[in-house]
């Protein structure tokens, strides 16, 4: 059971981590994905202007840097309670945990989307 227990530690902990990687290549780096490339933050908003494509990053990194943190620490907490439990908690327990997080990852997308409404309009 140990080696799925860590398996599943690491399969939750990468919605967290992107989260931190966004955060620090977007906002702590600056490093802005090329303007019309198929590589970044995509949607209508967007790409209306390069300085909606450039808000945009700076803005989802901002926001993903402490959702990413919180995320990362509930999710060893959630995991270290289950350490040596059976297949099926722990399996039940980080499943549901995957679901969570992905409820969260949709709270930088709707914020950026916002913002990007207030600043640049509907696009």
């Amino acid at each position: 059971m140990n080696w799925f227990w860590w398996f599943l530690l690491g399969m939750t902990l990468l919605i967290p981590a992107v989260l931190l990687l966004f955060w620090l290549l977007w906002y702590r780096l600056g490093r802005i994905p090329r303007y019309g490339g198929s590589v970044g933050y995509r949607t209508a908003r967007s790409r209306s202007s390069p300085a909606a494509w450039v808000y945009a990053h700076r803005y989802f990194g901002r926001v993903s840097g402490p959702l990413g943190l919180g995320l990362l620490a509930a999710t060893v907490v959630v995991m270290v309670l289950c350490f040596g439990g059976d297949t099926d908690t722990v399996g039940f327990r980080a499943t549901v945990l995957s679901l969570v997080q992905c409820g969260v990852l949709l709270v930088p997308m709707i914020a950026t989307e916002a913002a990007l409404g207030r600043l640049f309009g509907s696009g």
